[in-house]
């Protein structure tokens, strides 16, 4: 399995890394890089959502919609209560980064990374899946996640009113009402064409978000922050998750997702959530580096090992 598990993650950091590249040649305008992201968060991703959710029929049964947005819940809190302990443990100060390494370290990446190695590993069946489980992490990072760096106060739901997230809920709306017996056709297959554009602008655009926000904070790679979020990240919240996926009643979709969630680095979006509360930007783009050029090796391991463990 490792060598199908390379030939699916090594595309996918070579668009991250083509972002990065075009970013730090000044190939691409700083302009030109807000807009992708807006163009694939406000149309392309919502619009592959609802081509793939309309008609799902993985979720029909409304068990697994709602195991898979509270795994989602689930597996982020589990994060923040595990990561808070290592920042303790590493003796991160409040001010100095402890609420950054510990809100950046509990969330794994779970859409655009995510995506790709999903799809090749168990074909299209479960993407509709990792949508729900995606707005369980969202809530639980717009929710606990902004607590843990700014308090309760500044924890909002409005937040969750992005395209990803609304498009699910229209999806399973028109899911329900048998969209795809009414819906005309050529409507369903401009939502499957505009959503093929999803992904590599993602990746593309995520290469380019992290080299940028890499020029903006002064920032040098810390021992403690690197090594401690990497185990953490890439081991022990794993661990906590495989455990989580054999042990409960969970359909065998929403295992294939835990499985590849478990193997992601951390997500970018938690960088630009540091500096949107006050958190400690430096230590965020630490731990996304570290994690994600780690995962290039954990991540065929975590795939190998936990599909014969889970028995995916």
């Amino acid at each position: 399995m490792i060598p199908q598990v390379f030939q699916a993650i090594i595309p996918v950091f070579l668009i991250v890394v083509t972002g990065a590249a075009f970013h730090r040649f000044g190939w691409l305008e700083p302009a030109v890089e807000t807009g992708l992201m807006r163009l694939n968060l406000n149309l392309f991703f919502p619009a592959f959502i609802l081509g793939k959710v309309i008609g799902d029929p993985v979720l029909k049964e409304i068990g697994t919609v709602a195991w898979a947005i509270a795994s989602g819940f689930a597996v982020v809190t589990a994060g923040l209560i595990l990561s808070g302990a290592a920042a303790r443990l590493l003796r991160f100060q409040p001010g100095q980064g402890q609420r950054t390494f510990t809100v950046v370290t509990a969330i794994q990446n779970y859409g655009f990374i995510a995506l790709p190695v999903l799809v090749a590993l168990y074909g299209e069946g479960p993407i509709g899946v990792l949508f729900l489980h995606g707005m369980g992490v969202e809530l639980a990072m717009w929710t606990l996640g902004v607590m843990v760096l700014c308090g309760v106060s500044e924890a909002g739901w409005r937040s969750m009113l992005n395209g990803p997230c609304l498009a699910v809920v229209l999806g399973l709306t028109l899911h329900y009402l048998g969209g795809e017996h009414w819906i005309p056709q050529p409507i369903l297959s401009t939502f499957r064409s505009l959503g093929t554009c999803a992904v590599p602008i993602a990746l593309f655009a995520i290469g380019a978000a992290i080299a940028s926000q890499a020029r903006m904070e002064p920032w040098k790679f810390e021992a403690r922050t690197v090594l401690g979020s990497s185990v953490m990240r890439l081991v022990a919240i794993p661990l906590v998750m495989l455990v989580m996926t054999r042990y409960l009643p969970l359909p065998t979709e929403i295992r294939q997702v835990l499985l590849v969630q478990a193997a992601m680095p951390s997500a970018v979006f938690p960088i630009i959530l540091a500096r949107m509360h006050g958190g400690h930007p430096a230590t965020a783009i630490q731990i996304v580096l570290a994690s994600t050029i780690c995962s290039l090796a954990t991540m065929p391991w975590i795939l190998d090992w936990g599909s014969r463990w889970l028995g995916l």
